[in-house]
Protein backbone atom coordinates (compact mmCIF):
# COMPACT_ATOMS: atom_id res chain seq x y z
CA UNK A 1 0.00 0.00 0.00
CA UNK A 2 2.87 2.67 1.00
CA UNK A 3 4.12 1.24 -2.65
CA UNK A 4 1.65 2.34 -4.05
CA UNK A 5 1.02 5.72 -2.64
CA UNK A 6 4.53 6.66 -3.24
CA UNK A 7 3.99 5.86 -6.89
CA UNK A 8 1.03 7.56 -7.21
CA UNK A 9 3.15 10.94 -6.08
CA UNK A 10 5.86 10.14 -8.30
CA UNK A 11 3.44 9.87 -11.14
CA UNK A 12 2.20 13.16 -10.71
CA UNK A 13 5.56 14.69 -10.66
CA UNK A 14 6.66 13.39 -14.11
CA UNK A 15 3.12 14.53 -15.25
CA UNK A 16 3.60 17.97 -13.35
CA UNK A 17 7.37 18.44 -15.17
CA UNK A 18 6.71 17.32 -18.19
CA UNK A 19 3.51 20.00 -18.20
CA UNK A 20 6.20 22.35 -17.20
CA UNK A 21 8.10 21.97 -19.75
CA UNK A 22 5.33 22.72 -22.52
CA UNK A 23 4.36 25.92 -20.91
CA UNK A 24 7.86 27.29 -20.26
CA UNK A 25 9.22 26.53 -23.76
CA UNK A 26 5.95 26.77 -25.95
CA UNK A 27 4.58 29.64 -24.05
CA UNK A 28 7.49 31.00 -22.52
CA UNK A 29 5.72 31.46 -19.28
CA UNK A 30 7.70 32.25 -16.35
CA UNK A 31 8.40 29.10 -13.91
CA UNK A 32 6.25 30.67 -10.99
CA UNK A 33 3.33 31.50 -13.65
CA UNK A 34 2.83 27.76 -14.58
CA UNK A 35 -0.74 26.67 -13.92
CA UNK A 36 -0.08 22.89 -12.26
CA UNK A 37 -3.78 22.25 -13.13
CA UNK A 38 -3.26 22.81 -16.91
CA UNK A 39 0.41 21.14 -16.54
CA UNK A 40 -0.62 18.09 -15.31
CA UNK A 41 -2.76 17.32 -18.64
CA UNK A 42 -0.18 19.00 -20.84
CA UNK A 43 2.51 16.59 -19.45
CA UNK A 44 1.14 13.67 -21.02
CA UNK A 45 0.94 15.12 -24.73
CA UNK A 46 4.80 16.13 -24.22
CA UNK A 47 5.94 12.75 -22.72
CA UNK A 48 3.67 10.81 -25.48
CA UNK A 49 5.93 12.67 -28.19
CA UNK A 50 9.26 12.14 -26.23
CA UNK A 51 8.50 8.87 -26.22
CA UNK A 52 7.11 8.22 -29.56
CA UNK A 53 10.65 10.27 -30.81
CA UNK A 54 13.16 8.18 -29.03
CA UNK A 55 11.36 5.27 -30.15
CA UNK A 56 12.14 5.51 -34.06
CA UNK A 57 15.63 5.17 -32.86
CA UNK A 58 15.83 3.36 -29.24
CA UNK A 59 14.32 1.27 -27.06
CA UNK A 60 12.02 3.04 -24.25
CA UNK A 61 14.13 0.94 -22.05
CA UNK A 62 14.91 1.72 -18.10
CA UNK A 63 17.92 3.88 -18.94
CA UNK A 64 15.55 6.33 -21.05
CA UNK A 65 13.16 5.60 -18.20
CA UNK A 66 15.29 6.34 -15.25
CA UNK A 67 16.98 9.23 -17.02
CA UNK A 68 13.60 11.15 -17.51
CA UNK A 69 12.20 10.25 -14.42
CA UNK A 70 15.82 11.95 -12.65
CA UNK A 71 15.29 14.81 -15.08
CA UNK A 72 11.66 15.34 -13.57
CA UNK A 73 12.68 15.04 -10.11
CA UNK A 74 14.85 18.20 -10.97
CA UNK A 75 12.28 20.24 -12.83
CA UNK A 76 9.81 19.65 -10.18
CA UNK A 77 12.35 20.61 -7.61
CA UNK A 78 13.19 24.14 -9.05
CA UNK A 79 8.96 24.53 -10.20
CA UNK A 80 8.45 24.08 -6.02
CA UNK A 81 11.02 26.68 -5.08
CA UNK A 82 10.14 29.23 -7.49
CA UNK A 83 6.41 29.00 -7.04
CA UNK A 84 4.22 31.63 -5.25
CA UNK A 85 1.44 29.11 -3.88
CA UNK A 86 3.41 26.18 -2.24
CA UNK A 87 0.99 24.98 0.02
CA UNK A 88 -1.53 24.78 -3.21
CA UNK A 89 1.50 23.24 -5.38
CA UNK A 90 1.29 20.40 -2.03
CA UNK A 91 -1.97 19.87 -2.12
CA UNK A 92 -2.96 19.70 -5.72
CA UNK A 93 -0.12 16.97 -5.53
CA UNK A 94 -1.36 15.17 -2.92
CA UNK A 95 -4.87 15.00 -4.88
CA UNK A 96 -3.82 13.70 -7.24
CA UNK A 97 -2.05 10.83 -5.83
CA UNK A 98 -4.73 9.97 -3.54
CA UNK A 99 -7.10 9.60 -6.35
CA UNK A 100 -4.83 7.69 -8.04
CA UNK A 101 -3.81 5.25 -5.22
CA UNK A 102 -7.80 4.82 -4.85
CA UNK A 103 -8.21 3.71 -8.64
CA UNK A 104 -4.95 1.71 -8.73
CA UNK A 105 -5.99 -0.64 -5.36
CA UNK A 106 -9.51 -0.62 -5.85
CA UNK A 107 -8.41 -2.58 -9.51
CA UNK A 108 -7.78 -6.17 -9.71
CA UNK A 109 -8.82 -7.02 -13.47
CA UNK A 110 -7.61 -5.63 -16.51
CA UNK A 111 -9.66 -5.77 -19.60
CA UNK A 112 -9.25 -7.99 -22.08
CA UNK A 113 -7.44 -5.43 -24.60
CA UNK A 114 -4.75 -4.94 -22.45
CA UNK A 115 -3.73 -8.51 -22.72
CA UNK A 116 -4.20 -8.81 -26.33
CA UNK A 117 -2.57 -5.69 -27.48
CA UNK A 118 -2.08 -3.04 -24.90
CA UNK A 119 0.43 -4.76 -22.72
CA UNK A 120 2.12 -6.43 -25.29
CA UNK A 121 3.00 -3.34 -27.11
CA UNK A 122 4.17 -2.00 -24.56
CA UNK A 123 6.56 -4.43 -23.67
CA UNK A 124 7.26 -4.16 -27.40
CA UNK A 125 8.71 -0.78 -27.89
CA UNK A 126 10.96 -1.20 -24.30
CA UNK A 127 12.62 -3.84 -25.69
CA UNK A 128 13.07 -2.94 -29.50
CA UNK A 129 13.34 0.14 -31.61
CA UNK A 130 10.01 0.41 -33.88
CA UNK A 131 9.84 -2.81 -35.83
CA UNK A 132 8.36 -2.53 -39.11
CA UNK A 133 5.35 -4.45 -40.07
CA UNK A 134 4.50 -5.09 -36.72
CA UNK A 135 0.65 -5.58 -37.71
CA UNK A 136 1.54 -8.63 -39.83
CA UNK A 137 2.51 -10.05 -36.10
CA UNK A 138 -1.08 -8.93 -34.58
CA UNK A 139 -2.94 -6.79 -36.46
CA UNK A 140 -4.28 -5.33 -33.44
CA UNK A 141 -0.89 -3.77 -32.52
CA UNK A 142 -1.91 -1.34 -35.56
CA UNK A 143 -4.61 0.38 -32.95
CA UNK A 144 -2.42 1.05 -29.96
CA UNK A 145 -2.26 4.24 -28.41
CA UNK A 146 -0.23 7.00 -27.78
CA UNK A 147 -0.79 6.25 -23.76
CA UNK A 148 1.39 2.93 -24.55
CA UNK A 149 4.04 4.93 -25.25
CA UNK A 150 3.37 7.42 -22.30
CA UNK A 151 3.03 4.23 -20.02
CA UNK A 152 6.43 2.47 -21.76
CA UNK A 153 8.78 5.93 -20.23
CA UNK A 154 7.57 4.90 -17.00
CA UNK A 155 9.66 2.00 -16.64
CA UNK A 156 12.70 2.57 -14.60
CA UNK A 157 15.60 1.66 -12.12
CA UNK A 158 13.23 2.94 -9.00
CA UNK A 159 9.72 1.44 -9.04
CA UNK A 160 8.49 -2.38 -9.88
CA UNK A 161 7.72 -2.34 -13.11
CA UNK A 162 4.12 -2.50 -12.28
CA UNK A 163 4.77 1.50 -11.90
CA UNK A 164 4.17 1.81 -15.99
CA UNK A 165 0.51 1.59 -14.85
CA UNK A 166 0.20 4.98 -12.77
CA UNK A 167 0.03 7.43 -15.47
CA UNK A 168 -3.53 6.35 -16.56
CA UNK A 169 -4.26 6.65 -13.05
CA UNK A 170 -3.39 10.14 -12.66
CA UNK A 171 -5.14 11.33 -15.36
CA UNK A 172 -8.73 11.32 -14.17
CA UNK A 173 -7.36 13.50 -10.90
CA UNK A 174 -5.93 16.05 -12.84
CA UNK A 175 -8.53 16.36 -15.28
CA UNK A 176 -11.00 16.88 -12.51
CA UNK A 177 -9.05 19.44 -10.82
CA UNK A 178 -8.79 21.21 -14.82
CA UNK A 179 -12.62 20.88 -14.40
CA UNK A 180 -12.63 22.34 -10.86
CA UNK A 181 -10.57 25.02 -12.10
CA UNK A 182 -12.26 26.12 -15.41
CA UNK A 183 -15.71 26.03 -13.32
CA UNK A 184 -14.76 28.32 -10.40
CA UNK A 185 -13.26 31.05 -13.39
CA UNK A 186 -16.85 30.38 -14.86
CA UNK A 187 -18.80 31.57 -11.33
CA UNK A 188 -16.13 34.34 -11.48
CA UNK A 189 -17.26 35.70 -14.44
CA UNK A 190 -20.94 35.06 -14.03
CA UNK A 191 -20.89 32.96 -17.34
CA UNK A 192 -24.20 31.09 -16.99
CA UNK A 193 -23.59 28.54 -19.83
CA UNK A 194 -20.32 27.82 -18.90
CA UNK A 195 -21.03 27.04 -15.62
CA UNK A 196 -23.73 24.93 -16.36
CA UNK A 197 -21.71 23.20 -19.28
CA UNK A 198 -18.74 22.31 -16.94
CA UNK A 199 -21.03 21.49 -13.89
CA UNK A 200 -22.55 18.50 -16.03
CA UNK A 201 -19.71 17.70 -17.73
CA UNK A 202 -17.94 17.31 -14.09
CA UNK A 203 -20.76 15.53 -12.72
CA UNK A 204 -21.11 12.99 -15.79
CA UNK A 205 -16.89 12.25 -15.55
CA UNK A 206 -17.55 11.49 -11.89
CA UNK A 207 -20.35 8.84 -12.40
CA UNK A 208 -18.38 7.20 -15.59
CA UNK A 209 -14.67 6.83 -14.88
CA UNK A 210 -14.42 6.01 -11.21
CA UNK A 211 -13.52 2.53 -12.02
CA UNK A 212 -9.78 2.36 -13.12
CA UNK A 213 -10.10 -1.17 -14.91
CA UNK A 214 -12.34 0.50 -17.64
CA UNK A 215 -10.02 3.13 -18.94
CA UNK A 216 -8.55 1.21 -21.15
CA UNK A 217 -7.69 3.71 -24.44
CA UNK A 218 -11.50 4.94 -24.74
CA UNK A 219 -11.29 6.54 -21.61
CA UNK A 220 -8.55 8.88 -22.27
CA UNK A 221 -9.69 9.66 -25.23
CA UNK A 222 -12.90 11.00 -23.45
CA UNK A 223 -11.53 12.73 -20.93
CA UNK A 224 -9.40 14.71 -23.51
CA UNK A 225 -12.22 15.60 -25.90
CA UNK A 226 -13.61 16.61 -22.87
CA UNK A 227 -11.00 19.22 -21.64
CA UNK A 228 -11.12 20.17 -25.83
CA UNK A 229 -14.49 21.08 -25.07
CA UNK A 230 -13.96 22.96 -22.10
CA UNK A 231 -10.90 24.94 -23.90
CA UNK A 232 -13.71 25.77 -26.56
CA UNK A 233 -16.52 27.08 -24.50
CA UNK A 234 -14.31 29.60 -22.96
CA UNK A 235 -13.71 31.37 -26.02
CA UNK A 236 -15.90 34.31 -26.84
CA UNK A 237 -15.26 35.30 -30.15
CA UNK A 238 -14.19 32.18 -32.40
CA UNK A 239 -13.84 34.35 -35.60
CA UNK A 240 -10.80 36.31 -33.72
CA UNK A 241 -9.61 33.66 -31.91
CA UNK A 242 -6.07 33.92 -30.39
CA UNK A 243 -3.03 31.90 -31.52
CA UNK A 244 -2.51 30.18 -27.91
CA UNK A 245 -6.16 29.14 -28.07
CA UNK A 246 -5.69 28.16 -31.17
CA UNK A 247 -2.76 25.85 -30.47
CA UNK A 248 -4.34 24.39 -27.57
CA UNK A 249 -7.79 23.08 -29.88
CA UNK A 250 -5.04 22.20 -32.38
CA UNK A 251 -2.61 20.20 -30.48
CA UNK A 252 -5.63 18.48 -28.13
CA UNK A 253 -7.17 17.90 -31.40
CA UNK A 254 -4.18 15.57 -33.05
CA UNK A 255 -3.34 13.96 -29.62
CA UNK A 256 -7.09 12.92 -29.45
CA UNK A 257 -6.54 10.99 -32.87
CA UNK A 258 -3.27 9.57 -31.17
CA UNK A 259 -5.18 7.73 -28.28
CA UNK A 260 -7.96 6.50 -30.20
CA UNK A 261 -8.25 6.06 -34.02
CA UNK A 262 -11.55 6.54 -33.90
CA UNK A 263 -11.37 10.35 -32.98
CA UNK A 264 -9.94 11.23 -35.89
CA UNK A 265 -13.52 13.28 -36.62
CA UNK A 266 -12.37 15.34 -34.12
CA UNK A 267 -9.67 17.34 -36.44
CA UNK A 268 -12.39 19.12 -38.04
CA UNK A 269 -13.03 21.02 -35.15
CA UNK A 270 -9.50 22.58 -35.49
CA UNK A 271 -10.51 22.58 -39.46
CA UNK A 272 -13.67 24.70 -39.12
CA UNK A 273 -11.90 27.16 -36.62
CA UNK A 274 -9.23 27.87 -38.89
CA UNK A 275 -11.34 28.38 -42.05
CA UNK A 276 -14.05 30.92 -39.49
CA UNK A 277 -10.76 32.86 -38.25
CA UNK A 278 -9.83 36.56 -39.54
CA UNK A 279 -5.95 35.47 -38.90
CA UNK A 280 -5.53 32.56 -40.73
CA UNK A 281 -2.07 33.73 -42.17
CA UNK A 282 -0.90 34.36 -38.88
CA UNK A 283 -1.68 30.63 -37.67
CA UNK A 284 0.03 29.21 -40.45
CA UNK A 285 3.05 30.98 -39.92
CA UNK A 286 3.10 30.33 -36.08
CA UNK A 287 5.72 28.32 -35.07
CA UNK A 288 3.37 26.14 -32.70
CA UNK A 289 1.53 25.10 -35.54
CA UNK A 290 4.53 23.79 -37.17
CA UNK A 291 4.84 22.02 -33.74
CA UNK A 292 1.61 20.29 -34.14
CA UNK A 293 2.27 18.85 -37.62
CA UNK A 294 5.74 17.64 -36.66
CA UNK A 295 4.48 15.84 -33.82
CA UNK A 296 1.61 14.42 -36.21
CA UNK A 297 3.92 13.49 -38.85
CA UNK A 298 5.61 11.61 -36.22
CA UNK A 299 2.60 9.59 -35.30
CA UNK A 300 1.44 8.99 -39.44
CA UNK A 301 5.31 7.41 -40.37
CA UNK A 302 5.05 5.48 -37.06
CA UNK A 303 1.94 3.81 -38.71
CA UNK A 304 3.27 3.83 -41.99
CA UNK A 305 6.32 2.04 -40.42
CA UNK A 306 4.15 -0.91 -38.42
CA UNK A 307 1.27 -1.08 -41.05
CA UNK A 308 1.76 0.07 -44.25
CA UNK A 309 -1.06 2.86 -43.52
CA UNK A 310 -1.33 6.31 -43.01
CA UNK A 311 -4.76 5.53 -40.77
CA UNK A 312 -4.73 1.67 -39.48
CA UNK A 313 -6.95 0.23 -40.83
CA UNK A 314 -8.18 2.41 -43.33
CA UNK A 315 -7.39 0.77 -47.05
CA UNK A 316 -7.84 4.25 -48.92
CA UNK A 317 -4.84 5.52 -46.72
CA UNK A 318 -2.49 2.58 -46.92
CA UNK A 319 0.60 2.51 -49.21
CA UNK A 320 0.77 -0.83 -51.17
CA UNK A 321 3.42 -1.06 -52.77
CA UNK A 322 5.20 -1.56 -48.75
CA UNK A 323 6.56 -5.27 -48.99
CA UNK A 324 4.98 -5.63 -45.35
CA UNK A 325 1.84 -4.13 -45.92
CA UNK A 326 -0.92 -6.85 -46.48
CA UNK A 327 -4.08 -6.05 -47.64
CA UNK A 328 -5.95 -9.05 -46.53
CA UNK A 329 -5.06 -8.10 -42.51
CA UNK A 330 -5.97 -4.59 -43.42
CA UNK A 331 -9.60 -5.37 -44.64
CA UNK A 332 -9.73 -8.03 -41.94
CA UNK A 333 -9.20 -5.48 -39.17
CA UNK A 334 -11.66 -2.51 -40.42
CA UNK A 335 -14.60 -5.14 -41.18
CA UNK A 336 -14.31 -7.01 -37.86
CA UNK A 337 -13.75 -4.03 -35.67
CA UNK A 338 -16.55 -2.15 -37.04
CA UNK A 339 -18.55 -5.10 -37.12
CA UNK A 340 -17.70 -6.04 -33.52
CA UNK A 341 -18.82 -2.34 -31.96
CA UNK A 342 -22.56 -3.01 -34.19
CA UNK A 343 -22.86 -5.76 -32.05
CA UNK A 344 -21.96 -8.56 -34.31
CA UNK A 345 -21.53 -11.19 -31.87
CA UNK A 346 -24.92 -10.92 -30.42
CA UNK A 347 -26.06 -11.39 -34.45
CA UNK A 348 -27.71 -14.72 -35.24
CA UNK A 349 -27.40 -14.70 -38.70
CA UNK A 350 -24.46 -16.10 -40.38
CA UNK A 351 -22.82 -13.38 -42.41
CA UNK A 352 -19.04 -12.38 -42.88
CA UNK A 353 -18.37 -9.19 -41.18
CA UNK A 354 -18.07 -7.27 -44.56
CA UNK A 355 -21.85 -8.13 -45.05
CA UNK A 356 -23.53 -7.54 -41.68
CA UNK A 357 -21.87 -4.25 -42.15
CA UNK A 358 -22.85 -3.66 -45.00
CA UNK A 359 -27.00 -1.73 -45.91
CA UNK A 360 -27.81 -1.66 -42.56
CA UNK A 361 -28.06 -5.33 -41.77
CA UNK A 362 -26.10 -4.52 -38.28
CA UNK A 363 -29.19 -1.86 -36.79
CA UNK A 364 -31.60 -4.41 -35.83
CA UNK A 365 -29.21 -6.14 -34.09
CA UNK A 366 -27.70 -3.17 -32.76
CA UNK A 367 -30.80 -1.85 -31.44
CA UNK A 368 -31.59 -4.99 -29.71
CA UNK A 369 -28.53 -5.30 -28.05
CA UNK A 370 -26.45 -1.96 -27.80
CA UNK A 371 -28.66 0.71 -28.01
CA UNK A 372 -30.41 -0.58 -24.66
CA UNK A 373 -27.03 -0.73 -22.29
CA UNK A 374 -26.18 2.81 -24.21
CA UNK A 375 -29.64 4.54 -22.45
CA UNK A 376 -28.97 2.59 -19.71
CA UNK A 377 -25.93 4.48 -18.99
CA UNK A 378 -27.14 7.26 -20.32
CA UNK A 379 -30.55 7.58 -17.71
CA UNK A 380 -28.67 9.39 -14.98
CA UNK A 381 -27.41 12.42 -17.05
CA UNK A 382 -30.98 12.45 -18.66
CA UNK A 383 -32.90 12.60 -15.40
CA UNK A 384 -30.50 14.54 -13.46
CA UNK A 385 -30.78 17.39 -16.69
CA UNK A 386 -34.84 16.93 -16.42
CA UNK A 387 -34.53 17.70 -12.59
CA UNK A 388 -32.07 20.51 -13.34
CA UNK A 389 -33.94 22.39 -15.63
CA UNK A 390 -37.50 21.08 -14.33
CA UNK A 391 -38.71 24.83 -13.12
CA UNK A 392 -38.55 26.10 -17.31
CA UNK A 393 -39.42 22.04 -18.91
CA UNK A 394 -42.66 22.62 -16.58
CA UNK A 395 -43.76 26.24 -16.69
CA UNK A 396 -46.28 26.63 -19.46
CA UNK A 397 -45.20 30.32 -19.43
CA UNK A 398 -41.61 29.49 -20.73
CA UNK A 399 -42.25 27.62 -23.60
CA UNK A 400 -45.36 30.17 -24.34
CA UNK A 401 -42.47 32.72 -24.52
CA UNK A 402 -39.71 30.58 -26.50
CA UNK A 403 -38.16 31.83 -29.49
CA UNK A 404 -35.84 29.81 -31.36
CA UNK A 405 -34.12 32.39 -32.55
CA UNK A 406 -32.52 32.66 -29.27
CA UNK A 407 -30.70 28.91 -29.76
CA UNK A 408 -28.32 30.61 -32.59
CA UNK A 409 -27.18 34.04 -30.25
CA UNK A 410 -24.52 32.15 -28.64
CA UNK A 411 -21.71 31.20 -31.51
CA UNK A 412 -19.64 28.96 -29.44
CA UNK A 413 -22.26 26.75 -28.25
CA UNK A 414 -23.84 26.55 -31.25
CA UNK A 415 -20.38 25.80 -33.14
CA UNK A 416 -19.84 23.05 -30.44
CA UNK A 417 -23.62 21.63 -31.07
CA UNK A 418 -22.75 20.98 -34.41
CA UNK A 419 -19.78 19.51 -34.65
CA UNK A 420 -20.45 16.84 -31.50
CA UNK A 421 -23.63 16.11 -33.86
CA UNK A 422 -21.47 15.15 -37.04
CA UNK A 423 -19.07 13.10 -34.45
CA UNK A 424 -21.93 11.81 -33.34
CA UNK A 425 -23.46 10.62 -37.06
CA UNK A 426 -19.54 9.30 -37.22
CA UNK A 427 -19.89 7.33 -34.33
CA UNK A 428 -23.19 6.30 -34.79
CA UNK A 429 -22.40 4.82 -38.78
CA UNK A 430 -18.79 3.83 -37.89
CA UNK A 431 -18.38 2.32 -34.04
CA UNK A 432 -21.77 2.45 -32.23
CA UNK A 433 -20.27 0.78 -29.00
CA UNK A 434 -21.17 3.18 -26.16
CA UNK A 435 -17.50 3.46 -24.50
CA UNK A 436 -16.17 4.97 -27.99
CA UNK A 437 -18.90 7.43 -28.25
CA UNK A 438 -19.67 8.54 -24.14
CA UNK A 439 -18.23 12.63 -24.85
CA UNK A 440 -19.76 12.93 -27.99
CA UNK A 441 -23.32 12.08 -26.65
CA UNK A 442 -22.83 13.30 -23.60
CA UNK A 443 -21.74 16.90 -24.91
CA UNK A 444 -24.02 17.19 -27.12
CA UNK A 445 -27.15 15.89 -25.14
CA UNK A 446 -25.96 18.62 -22.32
CA UNK A 447 -25.01 21.24 -24.66
CA UNK A 448 -28.63 21.11 -26.20
CA UNK A 449 -30.34 21.43 -23.00
CA UNK A 450 -28.35 24.20 -22.39
CA UNK A 451 -29.20 25.75 -25.30
CA UNK A 452 -32.95 24.84 -24.82
CA UNK A 453 -33.20 26.01 -21.18
CA UNK A 454 -30.37 28.39 -20.44
CA UNK A 455 -29.59 31.58 -20.38
CA UNK A 456 -25.91 33.60 -20.38
CA UNK A 457 -27.07 36.00 -17.94
CA UNK A 458 -30.36 33.75 -15.97
CA UNK A 459 -28.45 32.43 -13.02
CA UNK A 460 -30.38 28.96 -12.48
CA UNK A 461 -29.00 28.31 -8.98
CA UNK A 462 -26.82 29.43 -6.33
CA UNK A 463 -22.43 28.24 -5.85
CA UNK A 464 -23.96 26.68 -2.60
CA UNK A 465 -25.85 24.21 -5.00
CA UNK A 466 -23.14 23.80 -7.23
CA UNK A 467 -20.58 22.75 -4.55
CA UNK A 468 -22.65 20.97 -3.17
CA UNK A 469 -23.55 18.58 -5.47
CA UNK A 470 -20.44 18.21 -6.64
CA UNK A 471 -19.24 17.34 -3.02
CA UNK A 472 -21.43 14.50 -2.71
CA UNK A 473 -20.45 13.31 -6.56
CA UNK A 474 -16.43 13.42 -5.06
CA UNK A 475 -18.00 11.33 -1.41
CA UNK A 476 -19.49 8.79 -3.97
CA UNK A 477 -17.17 8.27 -5.71
CA UNK A 478 -14.31 7.82 -3.06
CA UNK A 479 -16.90 5.44 -1.23
CA UNK A 480 -17.28 3.21 -4.30
CA UNK A 481 -13.11 2.73 -4.85
CA UNK A 482 -12.85 2.30 -0.82
CA UNK A 483 -15.59 -0.18 -1.54
CA UNK A 484 -13.73 -1.87 -3.83
CA UNK A 485 -10.82 -1.90 -1.96
CA UNK A 486 -12.14 -3.59 0.93
CA UNK A 487 -13.99 -6.06 -0.98
CA UNK A 488 -11.00 -6.92 -3.11
CA UNK A 489 -8.69 -7.14 -0.18
CA UNK A 490 -8.39 -11.08 0.35
CA UNK A 491 -5.26 -12.82 1.28
CA UNK A 492 -4.03 -13.36 -1.91
CA UNK A 493 -4.67 -9.03 -3.23
CA UNK A 494 -3.16 -8.70 -0.08
CA UNK A 495 0.36 -10.17 -1.34
CA UNK A 496 0.34 -8.54 -4.42
CA UNK A 497 -1.77 -5.04 -4.24
CA UNK A 498 -0.85 -3.97 -7.89
CA UNK A 499 -3.11 -4.37 -11.65
CA UNK A 500 -1.94 -7.66 -12.93
CA UNK A 501 0.60 -7.16 -15.79
CA UNK A 502 1.29 -10.46 -16.34
CA UNK A 503 -0.43 -13.65 -17.05
CA UNK A 504 -2.00 -15.29 -14.38
CA UNK A 505 -0.09 -18.52 -15.50
CA UNK A 506 3.53 -17.61 -14.69
CA UNK A 507 6.97 -19.37 -14.36
CA UNK A 508 7.57 -18.71 -10.33
CA UNK A 509 11.78 -17.62 -11.05
CA UNK A 510 11.43 -14.93 -13.39
CA UNK A 511 7.20 -13.83 -13.29
CA UNK A 512 6.51 -15.32 -16.58
CA UNK A 513 4.64 -17.54 -18.30
CA UNK A 514 6.67 -19.55 -20.80
CA UNK A 515 5.43 -18.83 -23.73
CA UNK A 516 6.70 -20.80 -26.87
CA UNK A 517 9.37 -19.44 -28.89
CA UNK A 518 8.77 -19.46 -32.81
CA UNK A 519 12.68 -19.70 -34.12
CA UNK A 520 12.09 -20.95 -37.74
CA UNK A 521 13.92 -18.98 -40.71
CA UNK A 522 14.92 -15.67 -39.16
CA UNK A 523 12.04 -15.52 -37.89
CA UNK A 524 12.06 -14.90 -33.97
CA UNK A 525 8.36 -14.26 -31.75
CA UNK A 526 6.46 -15.61 -28.36
CA UNK A 527 3.37 -17.52 -29.09
CA UNK A 528 1.08 -17.67 -26.81
CA UNK A 529 -0.76 -20.13 -27.55
CA UNK A 530 -4.11 -18.43 -28.52
CA UNK A 531 -4.30 -16.93 -24.87
CA UNK A 532 -3.10 -13.24 -23.88
CA UNK A 533 0.29 -12.23 -23.68
CA UNK A 534 -0.16 -9.36 -20.98
CA UNK A 535 3.30 -8.34 -19.82
CA UNK A 536 5.47 -11.49 -21.71
CA UNK A 537 8.43 -11.53 -23.17
CA UNK A 538 8.67 -9.60 -26.50
CA UNK A 539 7.69 -9.92 -29.45
CA UNK A 540 4.30 -11.63 -28.33
CA UNK A 541 1.45 -12.89 -30.47
CA UNK A 542 -1.82 -15.01 -29.79
CA UNK A 543 -1.77 -15.45 -33.57
CA UNK A 544 0.77 -17.76 -35.96
CA UNK A 545 0.59 -16.96 -39.35
CA UNK A 546 2.55 -19.89 -41.03
CA UNK A 547 3.59 -17.21 -44.19
CA UNK A 548 4.76 -15.13 -41.20
CA UNK A 549 8.19 -13.99 -41.78
CA UNK A 550 11.12 -11.94 -40.75
CA UNK A 551 14.26 -10.00 -41.98
CA UNK A 552 16.14 -7.07 -40.53
CA UNK A 553 17.47 -3.97 -42.89
CA UNK A 554 19.80 -1.68 -41.79
CA UNK A 555 19.60 -3.11 -38.20
CA UNK A 556 15.52 -2.39 -38.04
CA UNK A 557 13.17 -5.36 -37.57
CA UNK A 558 10.21 -6.30 -39.64
CA UNK A 559 7.66 -8.97 -40.30
CA UNK A 560 6.02 -9.58 -43.33
CA UNK A 561 3.46 -11.97 -45.08
CA UNK A 562 5.37 -14.68 -47.33
CA UNK A 563 2.98 -14.51 -50.93
CA UNK A 564 1.62 -17.47 -52.01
Amino acid sequence: MINIFISSIFSCIILLSSGIIFEKFIFNKKTQNIDPWTAGLFGFIVIGFISLSINFFFPINKIFGTAYFVLSLIIFFIYFLKYKKKKELILITLCVSITSFLLITSANINRPDAGLYHLPYIRIIQENKIILGLTNLHYRFGYTSIFQYISAIYNNFFFKVEFLSFPLASLFPFFFLFLCKKFTNALKKNNEINIISIFFIIIFSLYSFNRYSNYGNDIPASIFFFVLIVIVLEIEKIKEINLNEFFYILIISIFLLMLKTSMVVVLLLPLIIFLLNKSKKNILKNKNTVLSLIFISFWIIKNVLISGCVIFPLKETCLKNLYYYNENITILASSEAEAWAKGYPDSKKKMSFIEYNSNFNWTKTWANNHLIKILEKLMPLLIFLVIFFSKKIFNKSFWNKFNIKKLITNHTILLIIFFTSICTIFWFLKFPVYRFGMSFISTLIILLSIALFANKNDTMYSKRFYFNVIAIGLILFSGKNLNRIFKNYDLSYHNSPWPQIYTMKINEKNNEKKFLRIKNDNLTFYYSGGEECMYSKSPCSNYYNKNLKQKKINNYSSFFIKKN
